[in-house]
């Protein structure tokens, strides 16, 4: 196959771009070329987000503004956003450009095999015409993801802390949340793949791994594989040996019910572990936390670890993912917020307004 360039735009979490870096070296390996200008690519890839509206809009915005760009290039969207670039309806006489090929989610491994797949591939249906104008269809229909791991794997990474993406989908269901509805039910990533991956990235000359998946509390959920701890301890037994204090693992995101004695007790005897925790906390009033669909954990549960922690890490960071504005927040819900997080030791937060998701239970909440 004769060399041609690619470009490579990914939009949200670390999972997608740990995905991003799967599709990257796979398109390489077929003789594809990445290139930093998308006026010179012969295929241009989003890979996109929908965790809010605007991550949703700015998927959609990449899409017009590349086919301005490249309007010969091939022009893929996919990711989480992708489906819902086929219901949305633009504004009588505004501009309009679609790609030529819609691979929702579940469909995103095809990629793997280069960015033309076969006719008959599953996502066939998701096919749009053959030019810049062409409007897609009104809906693509909704496939149920394979049940085993979806099949990306990494030799390297873009920038110097990789992801390593151990898990992928969500069953919980949080009121809010429209990813259980792109990425599908849990699924788990075998030790040893894991274990693997982990050893090529270390060989690579990284020093730090971030280990990442939609929810790391349903890790194992969907196979005998245990859960997240037994993974964390698994990976600290097989690379503490060789690695001890030239490497370490940063964990992507855990919720305050993990935090529980098991967990803590895995988190202090992980000899390659960052001492740095990201919570997805989203609020500290229960009464918000049960109308989100998280009263399965509580905030105290948060402050209890932190200080069982501080006494095996007495410096350590704490990041928290925070909500605000949710349906039916108060301002005295506000103000238990505000006073959770002066008294908890927070290195940095990521505070976000509530956006609406179509298709979620809280869509509907007044």
């Amino acid at each position: 196959m004769s060399p041609w360039k690619f470009f490579l735009v990914t939009f949200g979490c670390k999972v997608n771009q740990y995905e991003t870096e799967a599709l990257r070296e796979a398109w390489q390996r077929l003789g594809g070329e990445e290139c930093d200008d998308p006026a010179q690519a012969a295929v241009i890839c989003v890979n996109s987000c929908a965790i809010t509206a605007k991550g949703e809009r700015d998927a959609r915005n990449a899409v017009y503004r590349l086919r301005r760009t490249a309007p010969q290039a091939r022009l893929i969207l996919t990711g989480c956003a992708a489906r819902l670039f086929a219901d949305y309806k633009p504004r009588p006489g505004a501009f309009w450009a679609a790609p030529d090929l819609l691979l929702p989610q579940e469909h995103k491994s095809l990629l793997l095999q280069g960015p033309w797949p076969a006719p008959d591939a599953p996502a066939a249906t998701a096919l749009f015409p053959d030019k810049p104008g062409g409007r897609p269809p009104a809906a693509v229909p909704h496939a149920t993801p394979d049940a085993a791991f979806p099949p990306f794997s990494i030799a390297r990474f873009k920038r110097a802390r990789p992801v390593l993406k151990v898990q992928d989908g969500c069953a919980h269901r949080c009121t809010y949340c429209i990813v259980p509805l792109t990425r599908g039910r849990p699924r788990s990533r075998p030790v040893a793949d894991i274990v693997a991956e982990a050893r090529r990235l270390l060989a690579a000359g990284h020093a730090e791994i971030m280990l990442s998946g939609i929810n790391l509390a349903q890790y194992g959920r969907d196979a005998a594989t245990g859960d997240f701890w037994s993974l964390l301890t698994s990976l600290d037994a097989a690379l503490a040996p060789e690695y001890a204090g030239r490497a370490r693992l940063r964990i992507s995101s855990l919720e305050p019910g993990q935090l529980d004695q098991r967990g803590l007790d895995a988190l202090c005897s992980c000899r390659l572990l960052c001492p740095q925790l990201h919570i997805s906390l989203q609020h500290a009033s229960q009464s918000v936390l049960k109308r989100m669909g998280r009263g399965h954990y509580t905030a105290a549960m948060l402050s209890h670890a932190v200080e069982a922690l501080a006494r095996h890490w007495p410096r350590m960071g704490l990041g928290a993912d925070i909500i605000a504005g949710f349906p039916g927040e108060t301002e005295a819900d506000v103000r238990l917020l505000e006073d959770f997080l002066t008294a908890l030791p927070l290195t940095y937060a990521h505070i976000f307004p509530y956006s609406r998701r179509p298709g979620t239970a809280a869509d509907r909440f007044a």
